[in-house]
């Protein structure tokens, strides 16, 4: 698989977990017990936490790419 559609892949799951992420910030809000909220929470740091190494990893790839065709093929 070639590098761009990596990253374009990695973009989509990246927005797919802020989508899940927004609607777990609204569910919170909706009146459940404070356990839930509790474990919801939770779930979110961690979704959270994923989503800012996607960014990352997104950005190294990227810069990767750039290097890659910046560089002249020798062949």
């Amino acid at each position: 698989m070639e590098e761009k559609e990596i990253i374009r892949r990695i973009k989509i799951v990246y927005q797919d977990l802020e989508g899940v992420l927004a609607n777990m910030r609204l569910l919170k809000r909706s009146g459940i017990s404070p356990e839930l909220q509790h474990i919801l929470n939770e779930h979110i740091g961690l979704i959270d936490t994923d989503n800012h190494m996607l960014v990352r990893m997104i950005e190294d790839m990227e810069r990767h790419q750039e290097q890659d065709s910046d560089t002249p093929n020798i062949c």
